[in-house]
């Protein structure tokens, strides 16, 4: 089955907080998701969903306080915009009270992954769950990749785009870093299948990776942005991120990196005619 156009905002990097205490002094993570809000309201295409992927809260220390939080956003932004938006877990993120005050589980609250299956007009989006509690670096669970595997071979002639937390393949700032440490058997399992895309978050840049032939495209934090430097590893955050749209389009993933943080001045608004200049230029041969 092709994949019809779709339209996906890419956020990742909330870092919800206990509210009123700053991290590092300087970020208000509520702040920055509200400019966020604000600028993909005045500039971005209306969504066929929202894909957000992981580092919810600002680790187990503010899970408490950060997942409520989440739970209101999440319920704001499909009473606004009246589409879906999905939630995967990244390395800030605690499985028990997400499931238990996001989710709103009750009774033994499962420690299983979070991962799960849409289809929405026409590929299927499938959340995985990258992230350990505790651990920085992503792996998958042998059920998660057994459930994938099944996932895939039930609908062999879809189009289906991957997200989760932390990015697959190689992601180059000096040297170069791979996070998912099982990688090659979630390789494995894509082969002979047709993903087209995967969206992942983690390192808060905008950044356009490849994965077992596959695009992976990284979304900038929305709380804060990194710029990483040579081999030593040095990093400079700063307050503040964007967000990518994601088009899919003739089977395939086509990606804008969006910088919230670097409004300038306008300087004009214009509708260049596109299809006569296009027109005109193929009349000249």
């Amino acid at each position: 089955m092709p994949a019809s156009d779709l339209t996906i905002i890419h956020l990742s990097e909330l870092h919800f907080h206990t509210e009123g205490i700053r991290h590092l002094e300087h970020l208000d993570s509520y702040t920055e998701v509200e400019n966020t809000l604000d600028h993909l309201r005045r500039y971005a295409p209306v969504p066929s969903l929202f894909v957000i992927t992981g580092d919810l809260v600002m680790g187990a220390r503010n899970a408490e306080a950060g997942y409520p939080n989440v739970k209101r956003l999440v319920e704001q932004m499909e009473a606004e915009f009246g589409v879906p938006v999905l939630l995967a877990l990244g390395n800030g993120d605690t499985n028990e009270p997400f499931r238990r005050i996001v989710l709103g589980e009750t009774g033994p609250i499962t420690s299983t992954r979070y991962y799960h299956s849409h289809v929405i007009d026409g590929p299927k989006v499938i959340v995985l769950d990258s992230h350990a509690d505790g651990e920085h670096f992503g792996e998958f669970d042998h059920e998660q990749l057994d459930w994938l595997s099944a996932e895939l071979t039930a609908s062999p002639d879809m189009d289906v785009l991957l997200a989760f937390h932390h990015p697959p393949g190689k992601v180059v700032f000096g040297r170069d870093e791979e996070d998912v440490i099982n990688a090659p058997r979630l390789a494995g399992i894509m082969a002979g299948h047709n993903v087209i895309g995967i969206l992942n978050g983690h390192f808060h840049m905008s950044y356009l990776s490849n994965f077992a032939g596959v695009p992976a495209a990284i979304a900038n934090g929305v709380c804060t942005t990194i710029t990483w430097s040579h081999e030593k590893q040095m990093i400079h955050e700063r307050t503040g991120g964007g967000y990518n749209i994601v088009h899919v389009r003739d089977r395939k993933m086509h990606v804008r990196f969006i910088d919230v943080t670097s409004q300038r001045p306008t300087l004009r608004w214009e509708d260049p005619k596109w299809d006569e200049m296009r027109a005109e230029r193929q009349a000249r041969g």
